[in-house]
């Protein structure tokens, strides 16, 4: 597993939130989309026919089902926030590929 930075704000959100540090790190590590969020903030999540190709979980055991719709917000040194984004795509409408 990866290290990351997160911030304080992140750690306390995703416990909130129900995210575990592993589905961050995989989050992280197979994020197909971004988007530019300004102050050189990015989001980046796994698009639907990204996880679709994991099948039921990630190599490292991760289940896709816990991932669909979690977004990372990341700054150029650390994770600022994470969050759910099940219901609309307005956040990510100007997403375009990370790779």
């Amino acid at each position: 597993m990866t290290r990351f930075v997160f911030s304080r704000h992140a750690v306390v959100r995703a416990q909130q939130r129900g995210i575990t540090p592993a589905q961050i790190d995989a989050i992280m590590q197979y994020a197909d989309m971004e988007c530019p969020r300004g102050d050189g903030c990015v989001s980046i999540w796994i698009s639907r026919k990204e996880l679709s190709r994991f099948g039921s979980s990630t190599p490292e055991g991760v289940s896709t089902d816990r991932l669909q719709g979690v977004t990372v917000v990341q700054g150029d040194e650390a994770c600022i926030t994470v969050f759910r984004n099940r219901k609309s795509k307005a956040y990510r409408l100007s997403a375009g590929g990370r790779r």
